[in-house]
């Protein structure tokens, strides 16, 4: 499995089976992570996904930023 881990809080919020393929979709995604400084990492047991509580909120836009 790939696992995106916050790098703030250490909620690992995103996990995805490495036996199926990687669409455009969630390379996006997982670039978008890496790129705010989120952690991915490789792992072969199962992951207990957290709800992230920091800033860095996926699919966050300007309009949300400004009603927060």
């Amino acid at each position: 499995m790939l696992g995106i881990k916050c790098a703030k809080c250490g909620a690992v919020y995103m996990a995805h089976a490495l036996a199926y393929p990687i669409t455009p979709d969630i390379a996006e995604e997982i670039a978008y992570c890496v790129n705010i400084g989120d952690i991915p990492f490789v792992t072969y047991e199962g992951v207990k996904l957290k709800i992230c509580s920091c800033d860095n909120v996926i699919n966050t836009t300007k309009e949300d930023e400004a009603e927060g």
